[in-house]
């Protein structure tokens, strides 16, 4: 993990650079297991952004978070399905470069994705149907039967100008 940047106050703001590489994909793979069916192999993950967050006018305004010249990339990436552990994603890299983003606007742009190589396993059989129908874990199987339920934590009302912004879709520019 890598990171620079200013801060100023008055108003706040912040600029800088953030990056990582070298992420190993199983180090985090528990977080993202039980929502699907695909146990990971091998990959490792890099990326890199430079960010500007500024105070906006306001007490319940959202601060302005914009990325710029954002880039990922994968390497490695290797997925086999759970059932019958056959591969079901092999990439050598993918690379994700040149993006900019506007939280507060939600817009992205995405200059470039490119991959070498790489395979998907994409299949129909008469008794289950295509196999990238049985990937996603349904929500009501994803908590554990022995666990009680928990009650719901109850969440604060949104504010009115962050219902107007989640209302907003995300644009691709």
């Amino acid at each position: 993990l890598a990171a620079s940047g200013s801060a100023r106050a008055g108003p706040l703001q912040v600029d800088g650079e953030l990056s990582v590489e070298g992420v190993v994909l199983r180090d985090w793979w528990p977080q993202v297991a039980p929502l699907v069916r695909l146990e990971l192999l091998d990959g490792k993950l890099g990326a890199a952004t430079r960010f500007s967050v500024a105070a906006t006018q306001g007490a319940s305004a959202e601060p302005a978070v914009r990325l710029s010249q954002a880039r990922a990339e994968l390497t490695g990436l290797w997925l086999r399905q759970t059932w019958d552990k056959a591969d079901f994603l092999r990439v050598p890299t993918l690379a994700i470069a040149d993006v900019e983003a506007d939280l507060a606007m939600r817009t992205a742009r995405v200059g470039s994705i490119a991959s070498s190589g790489g395979r998907v396993r994409i299949e129909q059989s008469r008794e289950d149907g295509f196999n990238v129908e049985r990937l996603v874990v349904a929500p009501a199987s994803r908590s554990s039967p022995s666990s009680p339920t928990a009650a719901p934590v109850p969440v604060a009302a949104p504010a009115p100008a962050r219902e107007a912004v989640a209302a907003q879709p995300w644009r691709f520019v």
